[in-house]
């Protein structure tokens, strides 16, 4: 049951747009309800179309052979002015399946390699949201390893991105003292629990 008579659109980016819903409280009156997203069309937008297909995807991986080690970035979000710790991200483009842009997102922003083990989108909810309370943003969490050399040469110029690889007495410094963003926290405290013999054994519960 929708909780909404209508969605209009804002503003007129092609990346995120402003969006209005004329909402509707538990008495039944209206009242207005403003959202981001990064649907370019009104007609799409996922409370209308009941459909979540991911628009990005977050990438946890470790290293192929030593599985004590995460690959992490620190990266500059204009949003907030500085460098924030992360894991490895990006958007779905086109015609992508969340696997198949985690693999170009990591060649990307790292230069590695990643070989997939477990993708979010295949399971029945298929992907999940970020932020519902803000926006309607979907994601799906892809799993693997990686291997090759860190490089910065496929970077785009808009990114300002620094790769690396950090074990857990690192991640858990990291997470203790730096400014961390809120998606990979609760991947990283996976990870200090994981076993290096099993690095995705905590999978083993949804696959």
């Amino acid at each position: 049951m929708h909780y909404f008579t209508s969605v209009e659109k804002q503003t007129d980016n092609p990346f995120l747009n402003l969006y209005h819903m004329n909402a509707i409280k538990r008495d039944g009156s209206p009242f207005d309800y403003y959202f981001a997203s990064r649907i370019a069309l009104p007609e799409h937008i996922h409370a209308l179309t009941g459909e979540y297909r991911a628009e990005g995807i977050s990438i946890y991986a470790v290293k192929e052979d030593d599985p004590g080690q995460i690959l992490m970035v620190k990266q500059y979000r204009y949003p907030v002015g500085r460098e924030v710790y992360e894991l490895p991200a990006g958007l779905v483009d086109g015609d992508e399946s969340a696997s198949e842009a985690a693999i170009r997102e990591i060649r990307e922003e790292t230069g590695l390699t990643l070989s997939v083990v477990y993708d979010s989108s295949a399971n029945r909810s298929g992907s999940q949201s970020l932020v519902p309370g803000f926006s309607d943003e979907t994601c799906a969490f892809v799993y693997g390893t990686v291997s090759g050399n860190i490089t910065s040469e496929y970077l785009e110029d808009t990114e300002r991105i620094t790769a690396f690889f950090a074990d857990k007495i690192e991640v858990g410094h990291i997470l203790k003292e730096e400014f961390v963003a809120a998606r990979p926290f609760a991947s990283l405290l996976l990870f200090l629990q994981s076993d290096e013999t099993r690095p995705f054994a905590f999978l083993d519960a949804i696959r």
